[in-house]
């Protein structure tokens, strides 16, 4: 059975028993054309071939006399839910599935996982009943023999590594990047673009490709609390382009009101869908653009949600060298990740093979895994866990209030382009630095923002060796570091998230928390236990 909510900002395409959801870089294709496409398949593996020819962000679903199918594409931007059994219920929110599903039994390793992360792991829910297909997965329901198949279609960080020399490989990057802009925005080019706007490498690209391709119709914004150092450059970005800008700044009494209001407990619902946190860092800033008239209805908004994984921007320097990382640094390393945002206590310690279990559930005990790079490990795990789902459903907030939204740097060619640059031009943002340097050294040097661009050293010192020899002290030591820092957070962090709880929650949960995460996550869990009776 598919059940499929209210359309939103992105509304679901209907033809005979196919639906389509979202939007595609390709010119020459529309959803009439997909939809027609996907109608004359009729088995799996043609499924997941055409699916992964496409290149978009998307979801599909399909129901015949004989199968249900449905997929989510390789970040799963539009999320998918479904049941297990003999007649699996397939929808594109857990609420549908709430209200046929009888009391929902908990699950606790879930809740464990979003307490540490944020977000649960692999498949799960909050709820046993309830599963969520993950990034470039599809799911296949035989209906003739009642099984029921969830596989992975997508490839992810393709190798062997380029060869080209960082001339050409800096050439063929403001290429791409040139042709992702204008395959997505010269469509809407009759329609206002909002860009959320910092002085990171993403949002000054994006922006000066935007202007290469001559679109009028910009308006960038940013947002923080007062003084916030970073907006100073988004100003002087916007200037130097020659688009307005408007500067949203965060109160504590604003996010106060939000946080126990009726907006925040809609929004929760909606964004978290029970795999996440709510992504809450843009939602003032669109609420008060939206309340103002500063953007109009049928605005564009895009999405910079981080995705420096790709680019190497998370790239450990002990991983240069894969003969150096055991199964136990691996482990600890992913966790250290994504996983700490709350102190672990000792069940947590030993539920470490059940978290890593459920993040590679789609690869154990297979000789293509265990083929595998230990990078290509680690950037999977965060690639799925946290761009998935947390980073995934900040857009949700542009969908709440009726905005669609384009997510420019996660078009194929640019996927698949950082995915041959070798590990070490990668490493430390090395050749993000080179393209500065060579295509906007102006605006780079306005801003201060010049790089040493000698070749980082990617010799090991001391701390990398204590890393490898020590891996679970120094995912304690890298935690209590960052618990440490917050020390006067509650009243000089820039976005003024802490005050989503009271100073006195603050200093209590203070040593136990290591970023705005731990204390979404606390709150977020209080709400949830309290209602469904669970424990965290």
């Amino acid at each position: 059975m598919i059940l499929l909510s209210k359309n939103d900002a992105f509304r679901w395409h209907e033809k005979l028993d196919c639906y389509l959801k979202g939007y595609f870089y390709q010119t020459d294709l529309n959803h009439e054309k997909i939809i027609d496409e996907l109608l004359k398949i009729e088995d799996q593996d043609g499924f997941a071939k055409y699916l992964k020819s496409l290149n978009g962000e998307f979801s599909m679903l399909r129901e015949t006399d004989d199968f249900i199918i449905a997929a989510v594409d390789f970040t799963r931007s539009f999320p998918i839910f479904y049941t297990t059994g003999d007649s699996p219920i397939v929808s594109d929110t857990p609420e549908g599935i709430l209200r046929i599903v009888k009391e929902p039994q908990v699950d606790e390793l879930a809740v464990r996982e979003i307490r540490i992360s944020g977000t649960t792991f692999g498949n799960r829910t909050l709820f046993k009943d309830i599963k969520t297909l993950g990034c470039g997965e599809m799911l296949f329901f035989d209906k003739q023999k009642g099984e029921l198949r969830i596989r992975e279609y997508m490839d992810f960080d393709r190798e062997p590594f380029s060869q080209d020399s960082v001339s050409e490989l800096l050439d063929e990057m403001n290429q791409i990047y040139s042709n992702a802009v204008k395959k997505s925005l010269l469509p809407l080019k009759d329609r206002t673009v909002v860009v959320p706007l910092t002085s990171e490498w993403w949002p000054r690209i994006l922006v000066d490709k935007i202007k290469e391709l001559g679109l009028k119709n910009v308006i960038c914004y940013s947002y923080g609390g007062r003084n916030n150092p970073d907006c100073q450059k988004a100003r002087e970005i916007a200037e130097y382009y020659g688009y307005p800008w408007y500067y949203v700044e965060y109160e504590a009494f604003e996010w106060f009101k939000w946080f126990t209001g009726k907006d925040y407990q809609r929004y929760k619902k909606y964004s978290s869908q029970y795999v996440s946190v709510p992504n809450i860092s843009e939602y003032l800033a669109v609420k008060s653009l939206t309340e103002k008239r500063i953007v109009p209805e049928d605005s564009v908004f895009i999405n910079v949600c981080f995705t420096g994984v790709l680019r190497g921007d998370l790239l450990p320097k002990i991983f240069l060298d894969d003969k150096n990382i055991k199964d136990d640094v691996l482990a600890y390393e992913i966790m250290r990740e994504i996983g700490s945002n709350i102190k672990w206590n000792r069940k947590d310690s030993m539920l470490l093979d059940d978290y890593l279990e459920d993040i590679f559930s789609r690869h154990l005990n297979t000789a293509e895994f265990d083929a595998k790079s230990p990078l290509w490990k680690f950037k999977y795990s965060y690639w799925k866990e946290r761009v998935g789902k947390h980073l995934s459903n900040s857009r949700r907030v542009y969908e709440i209030y009726g905005y669609v939204w384009r997510n420019i740097q996660l078009d194929k060619e640019i996927v698949d382009f950082w995915s041959k640059v070798p590990n070490d031009i990668r490493y430390m943002s090395m050749l993000q630095k080179e393209y500065d340097a060579k295509f906007n050294p102006e605006l780079t040097e306005r801003l201060g923002l010049n790089r040493d661009l000698k070749k980082n050293s990617v010799k090991l010192n001391a701390g990398d060796k204590f890393r490898l020899r020590f891996p679970k002290l120094y995912r304690k030591l890298v935690f209590s570091r960052k618990s440490k820092s917050l020390v006067n957070a509650y009243d000089h962090d820039p976005m003024l998230w802490y005050n989503i709880i009271s100073r006195r929650e603050f200093t209590r949960f203070r040593e136990s928390i290591a970023n705005i995460i731990g204390v979404e996550s606390i709150k977020y869990l209080r709400d949830f236990c309290k209602e469904y009776e669970c424990h965290l």
